[in-house]
């Protein structure tokens, strides 16, 4: 038994070493660690698409979608916990959003229920004043 200590190969130095078996000398090694760190980041970082194929969006990458999903349950009992132990400042804090937004909300949901019906209006004046 040996005491020398083994450092571990990175992801990328793995990927290289089996690339390199299995094409021998086909490319340099500048080359390959090119073609390593594009694939790299390609799997891992890029956005991936979602969706059908008539509404194709853009997701988030390998990298994000498992963080997020690690992260997601993390994030709600620490959110829910705050919640438990500060009820006043967030009942306080609830109160002032809905008092500050609730003018611009109900303004905002009137002007879109009356708008196509004063577009309507505005096109019937407007034509019967043409048919004169």
């Amino acid at each position: 038994m040996t005491k020398e200590i083994t450092i571990p190969q990175s992801f990328e130095a793995k990927m290289k070493d089996r690339i390199r078996d299995s094409i021998g000398e086909l490319i340099t090694d500048k080359e390959l660690s090119e073609l390593v760190r594009k694939s790299v980041d390609q799997v891992f970082f890029a956005p991936t698409e979602i969706g059908t194929i008539y509404n194709r969006k853009e997701g988030p990458s390998l990298l994000n979608g498992l963080i997020a999903k690690l992260l997601t349950p993390q994030v709600r009992e620490a959110i829910q916990q705050y919640i438990n132990d500060h009820p006043d400042e967030v009942i306080e804090a609830v109160k002032e959003a809905i008092s500050a937004g609730m003018g611009n909300a109900l303004l905002s949901a009137l002007n879109s229920q009356f708008q196509s019906h004063l577009f309507n209006l505005e096109t019937n004046i407007q034509s019967k004043l043409a048919n004169r």
